[in-house]
């Protein structure tokens, strides 16, 4: 996640996303500030294995629609929700403007041009360790047909337990690791267990 592309509206660490595609063996996503066509192939040039939408699918659909059928599995687009409203920018403004935007209704149009799969954040908990809110991706799993990954919050194994028994694909987890709540290691061994 280039954050500073986020918040700038273009990609700014470039370079550095490049060294981490060629110094991984896993699949690397990029998101950060990604908001024209020749930014979807620049990432995708970098080594990304898929990319991330989030403000461009609210200001514009038809290119998100267009990046769909050029890259039909290798995209994913980002909600970023806040007490039920959309955020764009870095999550500094409200996506709906005038107008409210249902993320539920703006997430069955996005499935509807063919995005395979979202990513939902709940960013009033994001980095605050304070839990995931499961009712909220458990909605999303419910109504969705297409894969959700689940964001924000994430505070213990058990967590990531719980959002994958509601049904999400995957868990975003972050200042857990950074704050050596857990390890991925410990992750891994309570999945395969749990399996």
């Amino acid at each position: 996640m280039d954050l500073d592309g986020a918040k700038d509206g273009y990609p700014v660490n470039s370079e550095l996303i490049a060294e981490i595609c060629l110094a991984v063996d896993i699949p690397v996503e990029v998101s950060g500030g990604i908001r024209t066509r020749t930014a979807i192939e620049d990432a995708f040039a970098l080594g990304a294995s898929r990319v991330q939408l989030g403000s461009v699918a609210v200001q514009d659909i038809d290119l998100v629609r267009r990046a769909v059928e050029d890259y039909p599995t290798a995209l994913t687009v980002a909600l970023d929700i806040r007490n039920g409203q959309v955020y764009v920018d870095g999550w500094r403004s409200k996506a709906s403007g005038v107008v409210h935007i249902d993320p539920f209704d703006f997430a069955i149009q996005l499935e509807s041009i063919g995005v395979p799969r979202l990513m939902v954040t709940d960013i009033s908990r994001d980095g605050a360790l304070k839990g995931a809110n499961t009712e909220l991706m458990s909605s999303f799993v419910e109504k969705m047909n297409i894969p959700v990954v689940a964001s924000g919050g994430v505070a213990s194994i058990a967590d990531i337990l719980l959002l994958s028994d509601i049904g999400c694909e995957g868990v975003v987890v972050g200042k857990a690791l950074y704050e050596k709540v857990f390890s991925i290691s410990e992750v891994k061994a309570v999945l395969k267990n749990a399996n």
